[in-house]
């Protein structure tokens, strides 16, 4: 599946929806579109993985890093998921341990917003 990536808000946070395979060669631009969509916000960003049908585990750890990146600038990230795939690699990489990772919008919405 094609990659692609879209800003939009949820529930008033500001949202990036990827969708399609995720591999290294994305990396560096998911980067810059996650920060720059943070960019601002107050709640920090939701990054929505639930559209995504592969990523690989070097992806995977880049969205860690752009979190700790956010995380440095005083501003938090939510990651959507609902791929067992992509949650065995967060699992068996200690990466889930690093993230707040939710099941569905609403939830990760509801985080960022109780966690300011």
């Amino acid at each position: 599946m094609r990659f692609s990536m879209e800003k939009g808000h949820h529930l008033g946070i500001p949202t990036v929806y990827v969708h399609g395979d995720v591999d290294a060669a994305q990396n560096a631009g998911l980067q810059t579109f996650v920060v720059e969509a943070a960019r601002g916000s107050v709640e920090g960003v939701i990054v929505d993985l639930l559209d995504v049908s592969y990523a690989e585990a070097g992806s995977l750890r880049r969205v860690a890093e752009i979190g700790e990146v956010l995380r440095a600038r005083g501003q938090r990230m939510a990651v959507v998921c609902c791929s067992e795939n992509i949650q065995r690699i967060f699992a068996l990489s200690g990466l889930g341990e690093q993230l707040d990772v939710f099941h569905d919008l609403d939830s990760a919405a509801e985080h960022l917003w109780t966690e300011r």
